[in-house]
């Protein structure tokens, strides 16, 4: 994937630079957060992802360490 930066005028997106290609093609257009939602941001509180990791980790009965350890003994 090539990133070419570009404004949106509100109906197009106008490239600051040439396209790298000359046919059609499929792209993807990232909004920024503030230019969204100006002054606000959305994010996560981190205790929820830290909770979540914890969630989905807690079943394991092992730690991510003790596994690092036997994966890297079986090669």
């Amino acid at each position: 994937m090539k990133p070419v930066k570009g404004r949106y005028n509100g109906s197009v997106v106008v490239l600051d630079e040439p396209a790298p290609v000359d046919h059609a093609v499929e792209v993807v257009v990232q909004f920024p957060c503030e230019a969204i939602r100006p002054g606000k941001q959305e994010r996560k509180p981190k205790k929820w992802h830290w909770e979540e990791s914890r969630a989905i980790l807690g079943d394991l009965g092992t730690s991510v360490s003790e596994e690092l350890r036997r994966q890297r003994d079986m090669d």
